[in-house]
Formats: C-alpha cells, structure tokens, sequence
C-alpha cells in the first residue's frame, strides 16, 4: 500500500476522496496538541471507551494531531467545533486533471 507522504494517507483512501466533496485539514501552526478534538469526535469513540486503531480519526502524537482513516469521516464538523485555537477544518479536495 502506498501513502502519500504529505497528507499520510494511501492512494486507495485518496480514491475515497475524491468522491467527497471534503477532507479535514490540520494548521499545525495553529494546533496546540489539546486533543479537544480527540476526545468530541464521534467516530473516534466506541461504546467501552477504548481504542480502536481501525475507527480512529484523530489521535495526538508527540504532542502534535495525527489525522487516521480519514475515509471514515463524514464531515461533521464537531472536531471543528470542538478546537479552541481553530486549527482544523474542512475543506475542498484539490482534483488534478488528467
């Protein structure tokens, strides 16, 4: 599987996409590391409150937000909401010609 280096994503969730009309942007200049967003994403959370590597959206690393299977977003925006310094949003994926 390959991945995009710049947005750490493969190419068959980059083919996700492009069928969307939207994908969750990080301003790493602005993020704090919080994890506010972490914590208010719905798809990040499960019933027993653990972990699940392979539904997880959001994560914090080293102090700095990770974006995971952004596939699974559905744009909600609640992370948006959720983010105090206003460091994410949702924006427009950027289709190349061919």
């Amino acid at each position: 599987m390959q991945t995009d280096a710049k947005e750490g994503i493969s190419k068959e969730e980059n083919t996700v996409l492009e069928s969307r009309v939207y994908r969750p942007r990080v301003n790493m200049r602005l993020c704090i590391g919080c994890g506010d967003c972490v914590v208010a994403c719905p798809i990040n959370k499960t019933a027993d409150l653990s972990i699940d590597e392979t539904r997880t959206i959001l994560s914090i690393e080293n102090g700095s937000l990770v974006i995971r299977n952004i596939h699974l977003c559905d744009g909600c925006g609640i992370c948006i909401e959720a983010c105090l310094p206003k460091a994410i949003s949702l924006e427009f994926p950027i289709q190349e010609e061919k």
